[in-house]
């Protein structure tokens, strides 16, 4: 997904979180246009990417909330998915820089104890 910095706008922005998403559901962040220097955390642990949501997650988002910051490269994220067919919550941060992606911030709200995590549609 090559574009200027001149067309980084919503719509690339909410595109990068959907192909993120993809990609970590495909458990294949070669999807992916990192930097080489990329930084992921997940819970507030640095770890590799691909590790984690990345090899446990399986199946996509299916309440999106987006959060852009064209000018300066970043979107936030909030949504609903599955991580091995069990309901989390996910917070995700991309920033971008020269088209790629250079910090990837995750949070997962996992289940905890025996009740698992409840939605209620409005």
């Amino acid at each position: 997904m090559a574009v200027s910095k001149a067309k980084i706008d919503r719509a690339y922005l909410e595109g990068l979180i959907d192909q993120y998403l993809e990609a970590v559901v495909a458990h294949d962040p070669a999807r992916l246009p990192l930097a080489k220097t990329v930084k992921f955390t997940e819970n507030a642990q640095v770890i590799p990417v691909g590790e984690a949501l990345w090899a446990t997650a399986s199946a996509d988002a299916t309440y999106r909330l987006y959060a852009c910051d064209p000018q300066a490269g970043q979107v936030g994220f909030f949504g609903l998915m599955q991580e091995n067919k069990i309901p989390v919550i996910v917070s995700i941060r991309l920033k971008t820089e020269r088209e790629l992606i250079t910090e990837i911030e995750t949070i997962v709200a996992r289940q905890q104890g025996e009740r698992p995590i409840q939605c209620k549609t409005w």
